[in-house]
Formats: C-alpha cells, structure tokens, sequence
C-alpha cells in the first residue's frame, strides 16, 4: 500500500510511471474516455464545483476544468500536484484549478468544510487498507443533492489481468484473494461492489452504478 502523508512523498518515483505509463497507455486512455463520458451523464452543468480527491496530475478532472467547471484538486503528493499544475497551465485553465496538498481523509478540514456539486475519487481506495475514512470524508465534502463518483478495483474481475497475460496460477490465487499487484508493482487492495454501495448508501447517499470493464 502507499503510505498515507508523511515522509518522502513515494510518488516522486511513481508519478512518472503512473501518469506517463498508465494513463498515456491505450488502456489508460480509454478507461478516462469511459469515465469522463459516465461523468458528463450525471454531472450537473458548468460552472458546477468539482472536487477530485487524491486527483494526482488532474488527468480526469483537468478536461472537466476544460468545459467550465470550477475543479478543485486534492492530493497528498507535492510532484502530483505540480505535474497537476503543469498540466493545467498547459491547458489554459488554470485559473479554475485549485490544488490542495492534503490526504484525502483529511480533505473536509483542509478545504474548511466547503461543499461541492461532485465529489470524484477515482483510482485511490485500491491503496488504502480500510476505505471507511476515506467514503466519510467523500460524504462530507458533498452538498445537498450532489454526485459522488468512486473508481475502484472490483474484486470480482481481479483474475483477469493474469489471465489475458497467460499467468494461470495468478489467476487462480486471485480468486481467494482481495489483494493484487498492481502494474507499478505496489500492493492493491480491491473492493466488492455490493459492499462499497452499502457502504454509501449507509451514509445517506443514493446508489447508480454504471459497469465499465477495462483490464
């Protein structure tokens, strides 16, 4: 798992391969044209305030800024953040970028309570062992009638990426397990869909779930 704030930020030798590797691959690729065309469905208009937690260099919010909207981003990771900035600039929206530097347990106090349209948080329960903290800060952080959107690793399709790959025994291991490494090579933790809605739904949050399988 990466560890939460503190220390060396771990992701100044993970961000190039995270954002350059996995983002810039073709799977990469079409998985943030997936979500960005889910987000579109369900996102009310433009100028709407976004917060993305653990949003890294703004890969999927970034574009949302593009459209109009006031996009707030909160990350742990100092070379995140400015890769985030960078790509803001680059973009010409920069002055509708916040960055924060923050864990996203800790965002609702880091942003003084402020509420949002959406809330997103995509691609960061996977690192964490408990997500309990993280779904309440999710909740906080959104107002009255907002969306919250969570990409997970869904512990149902766990064994499918050793399986295209040829590793059988990984396949088979992957059944009894809700951990896997990951292609940065860092454990991952994956969620079960009916557990995670639960989970929101507890907290007063309505559920719509939109599958999208990219390996």
């Amino acid at each position: 798992m990466i560890p939460a704030g503190g220390g060396d930020d771990p992701w100044t030798q993970l961000g190039e391969q995270f954002v350059d590797e996995h983002y810039g691959s073709l799977r990469g690729r079409v998985r943030t044209h997936v979500i960005h065309a889910h987000l579109l469905a369900h996102l009310p208009p433009p100028p709407a305030r976004i917060v993305d937690v653990g949003g890294g260099a703004g890969t999927q919010s970034i574009p949302l800024a593009s459209l109009g909207y006031d996009v707030t981003i909160v990350d742990p990771s100092p070379s995140m953040l400015k890769r985030a900035q960078e790509q803001a600039e680059l973009a010409g929206v920069a002055y509708q970028v916040r960055l924060v530097e923050a864990t996203g347990e800790h965002s609702p106090a880091a942003l003084n309570g402020e509420h949002f349209r959406a809330v997103l948080c995509h691609g960061v329960l996977m690192y964490l062992n408990d997500p309990a903290p993280m779904i309440d800060a999710l909740c906080a952080l959104a107002g009255r009638g907002a969306g919250i959107s969570i990409v997970a690793k869904n512990i149902e399709a766990m064994a499918v990426r050793p399986a295209l790959a040829g590793d059988w025994a990984a396949a088979l291991c992957a059944f009894d397990s809700d951990h896997q490494i990951n292609g940065l090579g860092v454990d991952t933790r994956g969620d079960d869909l009916e557990t995670l809605s639960a989970d929101l739904i507890n907290r007063g949050v309505d559920r719509v779930v939109r599958r999208a399988s990219v390996h």
